[in-house]
């Protein structure tokens, strides 16, 4: 069994939309938001041979339990969430510090 490492990129402030909310939070289409549909993608990646481990979110600490809820609905478990050390750290520069001391690890970003 291959074990692999998720994490799904959650930042952003959503300041480029009205009414200032993080578009991965948001359903452009059917029911589930743009995190929680990259969240189903990143689980439906196991198989017999490939162990996806639960999620590790990077995101903001304001957006903490609002990214705990949206995998709660969709029935995911969430397996830890990173907050930006400094502000304004890019969600991506923690997500490659992570993926360096794992040997197999998917990076989604939530919003596309």
């Amino acid at each position: 069994m291959i074990p692999v490492t998720t994490i799904i990129l959650c930042g952003g402030s959503g300041n480029r939309l009205w009414p200032f909310f993080p578009k991965q939070f948001l359903s452009f289409t059917g029911n589930e938001s743009l995190f929680q549909q990259a969240a189903q993608r990143l689980v439906a990646l196991g198989t017999n041979d490939i162990q996806v481990a639960k999620p590790l979110i990077v995101t903001s600490e304001e957006h903490h339990f609002l990214t705990s809820e949206h995998l709660r609905e969709a029935g995911i478990e969430l397996g830890a969430a990173l907050h930006a050390v400094w502000p304004g750290e890019p969600a991506d520069c923690q997500a490659a510090l992570v993926c360096a001391q794992r040997p197999r690890c998917v990076l989604k970003w939530a919003k596309h």
